[in-house]
C-alpha cells in the first residue's frame, strides 16, 4: 500500500474511533502545518501518534483544524457579524438613520471563534451538540424553552442537525450576506417531505406553486418587540419589551412566493428613531395539518388595508402592548406600532418602565422579502363565497428582478 494511503487510512481510522477534540481558529492555521505536529514538513503516522499523545494528556487536540467544518467556518455566517451588519448598515438601515456605526456595537461581538465557542467541553472532550439554543438563538429558545410551542418534528425526537447541514452551520466556503440571501446554504420542507398538486390535498391543488409551506403550516412565528438601542449602545446589552407570539405575517420571498415572516422593531430614544425590518422567518411550530381556506381569506387586516387604514399591529392599552394576532398579510406603510422608551434600564426585568413614545415609522425595511401588493390584498379580503374558482383564488406572486 502507498505510504500516502496508509497515512490516510490511519487518519480515517483516528476520526471515527477517537473521541471528539476541540478546535483551533483556522482563519489564521495553514492546513498542512495544523496536522504536522512534528514540523518535519510531511503529515505521517507519528503526527497520529503524537496527537493521540496530545488528547490523552490535555483532555484536547489541536488536529480537527484541517477538517472542513473548521476550514470553512471563519467565512460561514455563525463566524462573523455580516448578517447583522447587511441589514443595520445597507442604504435603508437603522445605522444610516441613527448614525450609529456597526463596528461600534456590542452585536459584532457575539459571533464564535472557533469550534469551541459552541461546542462545551465536558469531561475532557467537546459534545458534539452545540449548546445552539440559550446562548445564541434567542428567538428559537423562545419557542422551545419559554412559549413551549408544540412542532411536529420535535414529537418525533428531532434536533437541529436532522434539518439543519453542515453547510448551514459551519458554512460551505462561500461569502454570503445572509442566511436569507440567494445561494446561502437552506433547506427546504420538500428535501423531506414529498408533495404535489395531484396528492389529493385541495390546498396544495390552490397554492402549492406560490405559497411556501410555513405560511400554512407554521402555528406563530415570534418577536422580542420593540428592541430599546439606547441599551445596546450603552452597555446595558440588548433589552426589548417583550416577546409576542400567536401572529403570522404574510410576505413575498424572494423565491416569488407567499411566506410566513416576522419583524423587529426598533427604537433610540437620543434621536427619537423608530424603525420595523420584516423578514421571512420559520419558526419551529410547525402543524402536521395546514391552515385552512377561511384562516387567510375574508381577512379583516386587508379589509382594514383595502378601505385605507393602517394595522394596528402593537398598539398601547394604557399600561402594556397589546399585538395583534391571526394572520397578518403586510402592506407598505400600513402597519402600525407603538414604539416604546425604557426609562431605567438598571433595574431588574420586571420593574423597569417603559413609556410610549410615536407610532409612526421612521424607517421600514423588507429584508429579502416585499409586501404584499394590491392584488394579493384585494383576494385576501374577499370572504370565500364570492371566491369563483381555486384557480382564481390563488395569491398571484410576481418573481422579484
Amino acid at each position: 500500500m502507498p505510504k500516502t494511503s496508509l497515512v490516510l487510512l490511519i487518519l480515517v481510522s483516528f476520526f471515527v474511533f477517537a473521541p471528539s477534540v476541540s478546535c483551533q481558529d483556522s482563519a489564521t492555521v495553514e492546513y498542512v502545518g495544523s496536522a504536522d505536529l512534528d514540523g518535519n514538513q510531511e503529515v505521517n503516522s507519528q503526527d497520529l501518534i503524537l496527537l493521540q499523545q496530545q488528547w490523552k494528556s490535555a483532555g484536547s487536540a489541536s488536529f480537527d483544524s484541517v477538517l472542513p467544518q473548521n476550514l470553512n467556518l471563519p467565512n460561514s455566517l455563525h463566524a462573523n457579524p455580516r448578517g447583522m451588519d447587511y441589514f443595520y448598515s445597507r442604504a435603508d438601515g437603522f445605522g444610516p438613520l441613527i448614525g450609529v456605526d456597526y463596528n461600534t456595537l456590542g452585536c459584532k461581538d457575539c459571533h464564535v471563534q472557533n469550534c469551541a465557542s459552541c461546542h462545551q467541553l465536558t469531561n475532557g472532550s467537546y459534545d458534539p451538540k452545540a449548546t445552539c439554543l440559550v446562548q445564541c438563538h434567542s428567538r428559537q429558545n423562545l419557542e422551545m424553552n419559554s412559549f413551549k410551542l408544540a412542532d411536529v418534528h420535535n414529537n418525533y425526537g428531532m434536533t437541529c442537525t436532522d434539518c439543519h447541514s453542515t453547510e448551514q452551520l459551519h458554512g460551505d466556503g462561500a461569502v454570503h450576506m445572509s442566511m436569507l440571501a440567494p445561494g446561502a446554504p437552506t433547506i427546504h420542507c420538500s428535501d423531506c417531505h414529498v408533495v404535489s398538486a395531484t396528492d389529493g390535498v385541495r390546498e396544495h391543488q390552490t397554492h402549492l406553486g406560490n405559497i411556501d409551506c410555513s405560511a400554512c403550516h407554521l402555528q406563530t412565528v415570534v418577536t422580542c418587540y420593540n428592541c430599546h438601542f439606547d441599551s445596546e449602545i450603552d452597555g446595558h446589552g440588548k433589552i426589548h419589551y417583550g416577546p409576542q407570539r400567536n401572529y403570522i405575517l404574510l410576505l413575498n420571498n424572494d423565491e416569488g412566493k407567499v411566506t410566513a415572516g416576522t419583524y423587529m422593531a426598533l427604537y433610540h430614544n437620543q434621536t427619537d428613531t423608530s424603525f420595523v425590518v420584516f423578514a421571512p422567518f420559520h419558526s419551529h411550530s410547525v402543524m402536521a395539518e395546514g391552515r385552512t381556506c377561511g384562516d387567510c381569506h375574508n381577512n379583516p387586516y386587508a379589509q382594514t388595508i383595502n378601505s385605507g387604514g393602517s394595522v394596528a399591529l402593537a398598539q398601547w392599552t394604557g399600561s402594556a402592548i397589546q399585538h395583534a394576532t391571526g394572520v397578518i398579510p403586510v402592506a407598505a406603510g400600513k402597519m402600525q406600532l407603538q414604539f416604546l422608551n425604557l426609562t431605567n434600564p438598571d433595574a431588574a426585568p420586571q420593574d423597569r418602565v417603559w413609556t410610549p413614545t410615536k407610532t409612526t415609522n421612521d424607517g421600514e425595511q423588507f429584508g429579502f422579502c416585499t409586501p404584499l401588493d394590491s392584488t394579493q390584498l384585494s383576494l385576501l379580503a374577499t370572504p370565500l363565497s364570492k371566491l369563483n374558482k381555486a384557480s382564481n383564488s390563488r395569491i398571484v406572486v410576481k418573481k422579484q428582478p
